[in-house]
């Protein structure tokens, strides 16, 4: 029923041109398979081919790309419960009165390699050269893939009344883990040479489907909770519940799950954050087993009499999974929308949303971590992809600026440098004099240098030695600093410029109120005020002073539809946050060369600040006195 997989979703197949196929739109399915006569418990794919068993006592193997049946295994003397593939083998397990035997079949030319006899085998995995089979005797055993001879036998599962059962396994090549019905512990993690215990789950409800990503075991059980684990100790991570009955099977890529439910639902949520992305509901039966390849999602349904759903099919969704226009026929997400020609991304599907944040302005993302500042002067680090709070440390009430291994932030009294992943002192200069009525600093590291201004006056200090290297004075309160190279772009009042390590000031535009934001890229120098985005050459020319104002005129102006609040470079576009009041807040996204409107992603009414990282997006939004925080997919 599984295969060990670690993709990334891709957009594929947007083009299929054979007979009977569906073009791939946004969650919608390629094609049903439906030549079964009876249930349909399994599927797997491997090497260009689909291969799928049940009720029927035989392996087929499907093209597909045409639908044709290539060859059909019936050897096989019962139910087939589970089928996986790897490296050209098939392998398939029966349960029943008449045969309890794991086959290893050819996928070339379906001619069995191999047959092990077991007992009730209830599901497979393979991986590491060996496959893993689920009895219903309550063993786990081992097999060689290569020569079907058994390597070890774990009967740990226990119970008092009846006898205990393993319904479901996953490996990642290091560990099996196994999901059954027993008195206690119905999930264990084996090693896989072994078959020693790794860990255990203690829990009160049978389990049945499990899948893993090496870094999380993902396990169903019969309350319909999708329990997420860590994979190296077992502890609880997050709970899905969007199940209306057990989920049967479950497979895993690295940041979604896909379950398959007695429901008649095939639903896809996020691994970390234990929420729901999508629901392909319209199957007419139970959803037996789910599997990946490539992109391509694989179902295979069937159960209760009366019904025609033995079948099938796959599925793929779009390359932007938080896309809420992502719909396949009786789903239930919207259709995508456009307007004069542009690409309009509605994101208010998010994969995370916190919203116990008391106040607080600034947003701040890298690697695996979010940080904001909060109005009760605490700064907050969570988790990127679930949103779990980690930790918050009443140090000041803004983050302002943060590099690989530090958090840089001031008081007005005090100048904290804290470590990024605890929160902890690393540096406290207690005689840092400023007046702390100018409210927040702006904060820039760089090197050795950290650039820091409070209300009208800029300094530079040196971290190591703690030393002001020198000082200035703007005519009215700076608005902003951001890096530039090595120099730094700054903004007072009227006037936006560039000061160099040295302290010469490089003033090069005026007469602009209200300048908020900039982001550089190796051309150019993006800054956003007012409802405008303005776009300046990068070149030698910042390296001396301007004879006068206004001496380099910008390359484009794009005039936003909102006060521009925040302007991000990344990966080759320009992004821009604009506060549109009696409209949903928008991030006009721009080409870097034009200025051009590329895209338009719609965001919320009252969104104020927004990070970009790894393809997520992170949305601060102002809800009368509190802050909302989502994550949400761009690419």
């Amino acid at each position: 029923m599984r295969k060990y997989t670690t993709i990334f979703i891709q957009a594929l197949m947007a083009n299929l041109s054979v007979a009977g196929t569906v073009q791939a739109d946004k969650g919608e399915k390629h094609w049903i398979y439906d030549d079964f006569e009876e249930r349909v418990y399994a599927v797997a794919y491997d090497q260009g081919v689909v291969l799928a068993g049940g009720r029927g006592e035989t392996v087929k193997a499907i093209n597909p790309e045409t639908q044709e049946k290539l060859w059909a295994f019936d050897r096989h003397g019962d139910t087939i419960e589970a089928i996986v593939a790897d490296s050209g083998v098939a392998y398939s397990g029966s349960s029943g009165r008449n045969e309890d035997h794991i086959r290893a079949i050819d996928i070339e030319s379906g001619e069995q390699l191999w047959s092990f006899e077991g007992y009730g085998i209830q599901d497979l995995a393979v991986g590491g050269g060996s496959v893993y089979a689920a009895s219903q005797g309550g063993e786990v055993i081992s097999v060689d893939a290569h020569e079907g001879s058994k390597e070890w036998i774990f009967d740990g599962f226990e119970t008092s009344l009846g006898s205990p059962s393993v319904n479901g396994i996953a490996t990642d090549g290091e560990r099996v883990y196994a999901a059954g019905d027993c008195d206690d512990y119905p999930v264990r993690a084996l090693d896989a040479d072994t078959g020693e215990v790794v860990w255990r789950m203690d829990h009160d409800e049978e389990m049945f489907g499990i899948g893993t990503n090496g870094s999380h075991v993902l396990a169903g059980d019969t309350d319909n909770v999708i329990h997420t684990l860590d994979a190296e100790t077992g502890e609880s991570v997050k709970e899905y519940k969007g199940h209306h009955r057990t989920p049967q099977d479950i497979a895993v890529d690295d940041e979604l799950f896909y379950s398959a439910s007695s429901d008649e639902t095939l639903r896809v949520g996020y691994v970390y954050a234990g929420t729901e992305y999508h629901v392909f509901d319209s199957f007419e039966n139970d959803v037996n087993s789910v599997t990946l390849d490539q992109g391509i999602i694989y179902s295979a349904s069937g159960g209760r009499l009366g019904s025609d759903d033995n079948a099938v099919r796959a599925f793929s969704l779009n390359q932007h999974p938080d896309d809420e226009h992502q719909q396949e026929e009786g789903g239930n997400n919207q259709e995508a929308s456009s307007h004069e020609g542009e690409s309009i991304v509605d994101l208010f599907h998010a994969r995370w949303e916190v919203k116990d944040i008391d106040g607080g302005d600034d947003l701040y993302s890298f690697d695996d971590k979010v940080y904001i500042g909060d109005s009760n002067e605490k700064i907050i680090a969570l988790d990127a992809r679930s949103g779990d709070r980690l930790w918050d440390v009443p140090y000041a009430s803004s983050v302002p600026y943060i590099d690989e291994d530090h958090i840089y932030t001031s008081d007005g009294n005090t100048i904290k440098i804290l470590d990024r992943q605890t929160g902890e002192v690393d540096q406290q200069w207690d005689d840092y004099d400023i007046d702390p009525s100018y409210g927040s600093s702006h904060i820039v590291s760089q090197d050795d240098i950290l650039w820091i201004t409070e209300g009208e006056k800029f300094f530079v200090y040196n971290i190591n030695e703690q030393e002001k290297i020198w000082e200035r004075e703007f005519s009215r309160r700076a608005d902003f600093l951001s890096r530039h190279d090595k120099n730094i772009i700054y903004s007072s009042g009227e006037e936006v410029g560039l000061y160099t390590p040295e302290g010469d000031p490089l003033p090069w535009y005026d007469d602009w109120a209200n300048a908020q934001d900039s982001a550089y890229d190796s051309d150019k120098i993006y800054i956003g005020a007012s409802r405008e985005v303005k776009a300046f050459e990068s070149t030698s020319r910042f390296d001396h002073r301007c004879e006068r104002w206004r001496c380099i005129p910008p390359e484009w102006t794009y005039e936003h539809d909102g006060s521009v609040e925040s302007v991000e470079h990344y990966d080759g576009k320009i992004y821009a946050l604009g506060d549109i009041r009696r409209d949903k807040n928008g991030i006009r996204v721009l080409d870097p060369e034009t200025g051009d409107k590329v895209q338009t992603i719609e965001v919320a009414s009252g969104a104020i600040d927004f990070e970009i990282s790894d393809g997520w997006l992170y949305v601060l939004i102002r809800d009368r006195r509190d802050r909302i925080l989502r994550s949400i997919r761009i690419q």
